[in-house]
């Protein structure tokens, strides 16, 4: 039921894969049983971290605990670098995030609190470089905090990390059609695109002894190199698209065996390296096993070395391969998986139709670069007096995961007044360091026809580089108060929570301006005007 096949042209490590032998039979699954009590979190230079209802414990290699901290939820994971340690936890009440609990940035001293931050997975660099993760409500980010816990660059991507001399992600959105692939993150917040991935949730990948990561993604294995190639090693059991939901697998390296387990769904039929002769009838769970030689061919035309490789594929509910990997081993501390990543037994990605997962509308569904938020929720309706706002410049913020080309603002204008008197109006772009960075010519004409969504054209289009960003808005003139209105998101005063300036995502600065400054100081955000019932107008970039 398994196709071999080779990685041509050197891409996703050279690896060859054939098919030896083939056995059927019955049995569960390798992934039923529950990790072990009492297994550490995390080890390095003798120390363990272990975590329990509540607390988070550190022993040496005698057992002796050297300090325990209490924390509000269960630790599930445990990273240690820089003399810092990062524990991740469920919480012990269901919360609109799930299960989701605080991640801690502990000293590894004392298990004195340094921080407590948020992300559902985390891994580590060498020099104290801390990696979150989170997936779910519009969010699918990536954060590098350093040993103190302050924010040192982000990432629109999120899934299993591979840690090395760099970070690859085998991304996981729960998104069908799924826009997933396995990237690397690099400084800047930019994200390096490397292969689709078939499967919105694939399990928890592999790495070998030379960084290609194993990936099995929906009933395929992958191979995916340091350069991000990829090739297909062998068709287990393929999925369609649109059934992976129904699947779930996983991965798992035990001395020199590989194994891949599958339950759930009907995939399928592959495409067979050799006649099998199967009943068609599917059993209530069933396993089959294939016997596969994976290999580097060898170097100036020599003999293949092979890998002995058991291969199970199950036809309905369970999907077990075994791969013999003779003289392989994972990479020690080059390049390795974050053991906090989703694992096999996460949530399954949502059926088509479904509610759960990241699977809300994108700008770029829309031929959009980025946008404030989904315009479809922008039903609130800005309306304030000249007094209040003319003159007075608005800000909101948008922050960019990728480099643009920045050339129009996107506005709602969602009512006009005809008898408005309007002049000196503009949009504009400032940087996170509050520099006039483009802006428009007078937008007043614009807001005087057409009260629908429109591209305002900047001056001169940029390249925004990832980062924080203000989008700024000056009217000046008379219109009525209840005629010139705009879309916004109707957060109102809510929208800030949990921010001071300069970071606010709505605020005010200024008053009885006529056009747009060169510098604004962002120390001085206010909310006066939120306050007054203007809120938050949204925006889009194209």
């Amino acid at each position: 039921m398994a196709r071999s096949g080779e990685s041509g042209g050197g891409a996703g490590g050279g690896w060859h894969v054939c098919v030896v032998k083939y056995r059927r039979g019955a049995g569960r699954p390798a992934h039923g049983a529950p990790p072990a009590a009492g297994r550490p979190l995390a080890r390095r230079d003798g120390l363990s971290v272990l975590g329990g209802a509540g607390e988070v414990r550190c022993v040496d290699p005698s057992g002796r605990v050297l300090w325990t901290a209490a924390c509000s939820g269960v630790p599930n994971a445990a990273h240690i670098c820089g003399g810092r340690v990062l524990v991740t936890t469920d919480s012990l009440d269901y919360t609109p995030w799930g299960h989701l609990g605080p991640a801690l940035l502990l000293d590894l001293v004392d298990g004195s609190p340094v921080a407590e931050l948020r992300g559902a997975s985390g891994a580590v660099l060498s020099g104290g470089r801390f990696f979150l993760g989170l997936e779910g409500y519009d969010v699918f980010d990536t954060w590098e905090y350093d040993r103190d816990g302050t924010l040192v660059d982000s990432w629109r991507s999120y899934g299993h990390y591979v840690t090395g001399t760099g970070i690859r992600v085998v991304e996981t959105d729960r998104s069908l059609p799924t826009r997933s692939r396995v990237v690397r993150l690099l400084p800047g917040g930019a994200v390096e695109r490397g292969p689709s991935l078939t499967d919105p949730l694939c399990p928890e990948p592999v790495v070998l002894a030379d960084g290609t990561i194993l990936v099995l993604d929906a009933g395929v294995l992958r191979a995916v190199d340091r350069r991000l190639g990829d090739a297909v090693l062998a068709e287990l059991l393929p999925v369609d698209p649109d059934q992976t939901w129904r699947c779930r697998g996983g991965l798992r390296r035990s001395g020199d065996r590989l194994t891949v387990d599958r339950r759930g769904g009907t995939p399928r039929p592959a495409r067979q390296a050799r006649p099998a002769h199967l009943d068609p009838r599917p059993p209530a769970r069933t396993d089959n096993r294939v016997i596969m030689s994976v290999g580097t061919p060898a170097p100036h035309g020599g003999t293949m070395r092979t890998r002995t490789t058991t291969a199970t594929t199950g036809l309905v509910t369970a999907l077990a391969v075994v791969l013999a990997l003779a003289g392989c081993s994972n990479a020690p501390d080059k390049d390795r998986p974050a053991t906090a990543g989703p694992t096999a037994s996460a949530p399954a990605p949502a059926a088509p139709g479904g509610g759960s997962g990241f699977d809300g509308p994108r700008p770029q569904d829309q031929n959009l670069l980025a946008w404030t938020g989904d315009p479809n929720d922008a039903g609130h309706v800005t309306a304030q007096s000249t007094a209040g706002v003319a003159g007075r410049i608005t800000l909101v913020r948008i922050v960019l995961r990728e480099q643009i080309t920045w050339s129009n603002i996107w506005l709602g204008l969602a009512g006009l007044d005809p008898n408005a008197q309007l002049a000196n109006c503009y949009l504009g772009v400032y940087d996170a360091k509050g520099t006039l960075v483009a802006s428009t010519a007078d937008i007043s004409p614009q807001l005087m026809t057409d009260a629908i969504a429109k591209p305002l054209p900047l001056a001169k289009p940029f390249s925004a580089a990832p980062g924080t960003y203000f989008i700024a808005m000056l009217l000046n003139g008379n219109w009525a108060t209840n005629a010139l209105t705009l879309k916004s998101t109707g957060a109102g005063i809510s929208v800030n929570a949990g921010l001071t300036p300069p970071n606010l995502r709505y605020s005010s600065i200024l008053t009885g301006q006529s056009s747009l400054p060169a510098t604004v100081n962002l120390g001085e955000q206010s909310t006066a005007t939120i306050n007054t019932g203007w809120a938050s107008q949204w925006y889009a970039i194209s």
